[in-house]
């Protein structure tokens, strides 16, 4: 819409003997719903001459679009009412051009537009459901030159009424002494309780539900008919409480719901189940009381501690220190920038990332034996792709002859075999990502001539 036609008042001076002023009641206008009842609205206008230049009217005609188009303004003419200015008369028309006409008639058929205006009204209009801008066109009589004087109305798309707040006031406050008016509470720590607060109302039901509600029909709630009020136990978790009001009116019964949410700022949970990832923030902690499975990766920022033991379908990773008294199953790789500790159970992973680690029972990494070869003398194995293990095995020779090898990692070396050691020895050494492995055997002897190899494995997704 151009400013030619602004939105609030539609009007026209200059444009008629009369100047004129529309404006829309309830404002602004909107269309009617696409469904349901129309919109009902009143015009009230106001009209008065010009300054300094009296005008007689004998009557005022206005002429009001009739369709289902976007230029129409109404529906129907039916249910139109007018009211007129004091001692005018009123009347409705409408015509086989789609037109409904409102004519206002001063007493005698004569009034001087003078100092004074008037004003007058037209009332039931049912508005069309397409928004749009719809004409109003008056004529004047004693016909002006201009005329019919055009005014424009705005029919703004229909949007629906925002219901009121609810009339049960329902809301949750930090808990406190019955003689208290407590603040709001929308978080709380872990153990702290609440209390629930609503307005009086006679001649209802009330239950508050504590659970979430799947169904109405299977919760259990509290019969809180007669208070207005009720403190919650401590909340270990976030929880949302719902207030249920029966309402029976000339025999029609209605339910009405309200809700509130609590947060916990360091929620705890009985059990825990995820199909996803799980992953605590930059400063956060991770505690199990009992027995933990997670389907995804794990992954925390701060520490994990699970008393009752860990297992992991995928990996988990905490950029801190790992604590599991009852052992640790993971499918994928574990990862701890600090030290680990495992004092009562087993140790299951296909690779360990950590400092020290402490496991009073078994360790035991899965990860498929890669890059198996036979070696003799002095020769590299090779360089770490990645933080892996190397493990070195001295094979006897047929005549029970017994040599040593020495795997060597930087300035870390463990040795094997010797001629009173057991007839097979193993060497087993980290090696950390870029490092070179060495291995050294002892010379071979004619009568044995395979006495001086071992066989060298790495364990991890990457051979070296």
């Amino acid at each position: 819409m151009t400013s030619e036609f602004p939105e609030h008042p539609a009007h026209a001076i200059v444009s008629g003997l009369l100047d004129y002023a529309i404006v829309s009641n309830p404002f602004p206008l909107q269309a009617s719903a696409p469904a349901g009842e129309a919109t009902i609205a009143r015009l009230d206008m106001v009209v008065s001459a010009p300054p300094g230049d009296p005008v007689t009217c004998s009557r005022m005609e206005i002429h009001l679009p009739i369709g289902d188009s976007a230029q129409s303004l109404v529906s129907t003419a039916d249910g139109i009412t007018t009211t007129p200015p004091t001692g005018w008369t009123g009347t409705v028309t409408s015509t086989a051009t789609a037109t409904a006409t409102v004519t206002f008639t001063p007493p005698g058929n004569s009034f001087v537009f003078d100092q004074d205006g008037v004003v007058a009204s037209i009332g039931g209009l049912r508005i069309n459901k397409e928004p749009g801008n719809a004409e109003v066109r008056i004529t004047e009589h004693p016909v002006a030159v201009k005329s019919p004087i055009v005014l424009v109305l705005a029919k703004h798309p229909h949007r629906p009424p925002v219901p009121a707040g609810s009339p049960n006031r329902f809301s949750a406050r930090r808990w406190a002494d019955d003689t208290l008016n407590p603040s709001p509470a929308t978080e709380v720590t872990a153990g702290q309780k609440v209390t629930l607060t609503w307005q009086h109302r006679p001649d209802v039901e009330r239950y508050l539900f504590t659970q979430p509600l799947n169904s109405d029909l299977a919760a259990t709630g509290h019969d809180v008919t007669q208070a207005t009020r009720w403190d919650s136990a401590p909340l270990l978790r976030p929880t949302t409480f719902t207030l249920r009001t029966k309402v029976v009116e000339a025999g029609k019964t209605t339910y009405e719901y309200d809700t509130v949410t609590v947060t916990v700022d360091t929620p705890t949970y009985a059990e825990l189940s995820s199909s996803g990832p799980i992953r605590a923030g930059a400063s956060g902690t991770v505690a199990f009381l009992d027995a933990v499975a997670v389907p995804g990766s794990l992954t925390v920022d701060g520490a994990i501690t699970a008393r009752g033991g860990l297992t992991s379908e995928q990996t988990f990773t905490t950029e801190d220190r790992l604590t599991a008294p009852q052992g640790i199953t993971v499918q994928g790789p574990a990862s701890a920038a600090a030290n680990s500790s495992v004092p009562g159970g087993e140790v299951t992973s296909a690779g360990i990332i950590t400092k020290d680690l402490t496991a009073k029972k078994t360790v035991k990494i899965f990860g498929s034996i890669t890059n198996s070869r036979t070696l003799g003398n002095i020769e590299p194995v090779g360089r770490g792709r990645t933080d892996t293990l190397v493990l070195g095995y001295l094979k006897p020779g047929t005549a029970g002859a017994h040599q040593r090898a020495t795997l060597k990692v930087a300035d870390r070396q463990v040795g094997c075999g010797s001629s009173n050691v057991r007839p097979a020895s193993a060497v087993f050494l980290p090696l950390r990502k870029g490092e070179q492995a060495t291995v050294e055997v002892s010379p071979g002897t004619a009568t044995n001539p395979d006495a001086s190899k071992i066989f060298v494995a790495t364990f991890g997704t990457s051979p070296i």
